[in-house]
Parts: structure tokens; sequence; C-alpha cells
């Protein structure tokens, strides 16, 4: 890559909303919230950022990474790449399974 060029950004949609749907109680609410957050304390130690496009007031966060290995690691949450001037969009867990 040269110095003109922007490293790939690989996205993925982490949804929020339902996510306590099938609590029964709020032991079990706290539960899940808590698992939610270790999921992203984890994403976060491994670079992981916040696109702040607004896509959080619908219960959708966008989050992003340059890290191809990074991307690879957590490909089972959807991590794809959007190439907008070629029109190219892939998820690296079917980009593996080639």
């Amino acid at each position: 890559m040269t110095a003109d060029e922007t490293p790939k950004e690989y996205q993925t949609t982490y949804r929020l909303k339902w996510l306590c749907a099938n609590a029964k109680n709020i032991e079990e609410m706290i539960s899940i919230l808590r698992g939610a957050a270790i999921e992203l304390e984890e994403l976060r130690d491994q670079g992981v950022t916040l696109r702040n496009d607004g896509s959080q007031q619908d219960d959708y966060a966008h989050l992003v990474t340059n890290d191809l290995e990074v991307a690879r690691k957590y490909a089972e949450m959807g991590f794809c790449w959007w190439d907008e001037e070629n029109e190219i969009f892939e998820y690296l867990d079917q980009q593996e399974k080639n």
C-alpha cells in the first residue's frame, strides 16, 4: 500500500435492538447486558471503533477496523468490506471459504 492509499476498512453492524427481548427477569437482563459489554470491551481492546454515524439512535452500531486480522478473528460477527468505487461487498467469513 502506498502512502496515498486509504487502508481498507472492515465493518460490522452490531445490533442492540431486541438484545434483552428474551430475558425472563432482571438477572437474565443483567447477564445479557454484561455479556454484550464484555464482548464490546474485547473488540475495543483489539482496536475496533464505533463509527459515529448516528446509527446508534436506531439501536444499531457500526463497528469498524482497518486490521484485517482482527476482522478475520471476528468474521462470524459479520465483518465485511465495501468498495464503493467497484461496488464490491464481501463478508470475510464467505471470503475465507473460497
